[in-house]
């Protein structure tokens, strides 16, 4: 998997806005395989 996606899922465990770090997480996993 990617690197950046195991940070942001760190980041996001210790922020209270999950729903924006989910599109973040999600954004990043479709470039991932549009890349």
């Amino acid at each position: 998997m990617n690197i950046l996606y195991f940070a942001l899922n760190k980041i996001c465990q210790n922020r209270f806005d999950f729903y924006i770090c989910g599109i973040k997480l999600k954004s990043i996993l479709f470039l991932d395989k549009a890349f």
